[in-house]
């Protein structure tokens, strides 16, 4: 009487969490698993030197390619997997550890295709760097992020490298793709994201950006020689610009966008439009200074020295290169709304509209102020 062969399977039961979990032992999967991955990396070499073949003879334009990736498409191959195999190959002298990690099974061939992406430019791999620990090691986000930042810094000087992440909308993405396009076409090479994005802020600088333009003569040598303009010159707005560095000129306050340029004496007590008279400040400055909540009591536009609620306030240091200037006191100066109770109703000359208004400002952690004031 003969004996059938007998099949043993284990089933482990686990416990945890108040949760059970039921595993079942597979005879030979592991060695199974093990002996096909290392078959496929093998694969996966194999076709990165096939690539590296047809790409040396040109063998894909007479298959009516017009690149590798393209090429590598026909065999169900993305763009990226093509050039990883390739570049990949082509290390196999120049950097056997990390073929050797690929066949060993310590990294996969899309990890280390992309690395390859830095190794295959002669003079990319600088002192200090281990991109195979890196490989090994890093997710491939952060792998990415390090080969992607090494060849902008090759396409640029790398002390101008600096990284920016940006959420944006699908079409401000493809209207960028579109912008690259056109770059590269204007530039007569193919421009990177980084490269592109430089030119498109460039551009618009050049077409909006008051700093950008040529300087000219001035028409006037002083303002004070015409007390009925309010034009302020282009030179003394450039070096208030300056001065400033596109940040209101009120100590602590860190406003960019909507900047004015503002008299310390105004306009209509016979203040004139040049530098030590001009400062930049935000709207909500801008107002306080009208309305008399802020007060310049000491120096100029260059080092003003301002009073706000009884209490001194100044720059730490007066900004460099400021240009210098009589004090702002030609002309009859005014408070446009004194200290005086809010009964009391001052004129404000500034504006010679005729009409009352009542201006109140709500400050943070201080009482509410109400001042009567004509404008």
């Amino acid at each position: 009487m003969s004996e059938a062969p007998v099949s043993i399977f284990f089933v482990s039961v686990f416990r945890t969490d108040k949760r059970q979990v039921v595993a079942s032992e597979v005879p030979g999967a592991d060695d199974r698993m093990a002996d096909r991955a290392a078959q496929v990396r093998e694969l996966q070499l194999a076709m990165g030197r096939d690539l590296a073949k047809v790409e040396d003879t040109a063998h894909f334009v007479l298959r009516g390619c017009g690149s590798m990736e393209e090429y590598g498409g026909r065999f169900g191959l993305d763009p990226e997997q093509t050039r990883a195999l390739l570049n990949l190959a082509r290390l196999e002298d120049s950097h056997p550890q990390l073929i050797e990690a690929v066949k060993g099974g310590n990294t996969d061939a899309e990890r280390a295709g992309l690395a390859a992406k830095v190794l295959v430019i002669p003079g990319a791999v600088k002192e200090g760097d281990d991109w195979l620990a890196w490989v090994e090691d890093l997710t491939r986000g952060r792998l990415a992020w390090r080969v992607d930042r090494r060849l902008e810094e090759l396409r640029q000087a790398p002390e101008k490298v600096s990284e920016l992440n940006l959420v944006v909308s699908r079409q401000a993405k493809e209207d960028f793709a579109r912008a690259r396009v056109l770059a590269s076409k204007k530039a007569g090479k193919a421009l990177s994201k980084g490269q592109t994005f430089g030119v498109v802020v460039d551009d618009y600088l050049e077409r909006y950006d008051e700093d950008r333009k040529k300087p000219r003569p001035r028409r006037k040598e002083n303002t004070e020689d015409d007390p009925d303009s309010r034009y302020i010159p282009a030179e003394v707005r450039r070096e208030v610009r300056k001065r400033s560095g596109g940040c209101c000129e009120f100590p602590g306050c860190n406003h960019e966008i909507w900047l004015y340029y503002c008299h310390l004496t105004p306009h209509a007590a016979g203040g004139c439009r040049e530098v030590y008279n001009v400062v930049h400040f935000c709207g909500r400055h801008h107002f306080m200074l009208d309305v008399g909540i802020i007060k310049l009591i000491e120096g100029d536009a260059n080092a003003p020295v301002f009073e706000v609620d009884g209490k001194r306030v100044a720059k730490s240091r007066a900004p460099p290169g400021a240009s210098n200037g009589p004090p702002p006191s030609r002309g009859k100066p005014i408070d446009p709304v004194s200290d005086q109770p809010p009964d009391v109703v001052r004129e404000r000359t500034r504006w010679p509209a005729p009409g009352h208004a009542r201006v109140r400002l709500r400050r943070s952690g201080m009482h509410t102020r109400e001042h009567h004031a004509r404008y």
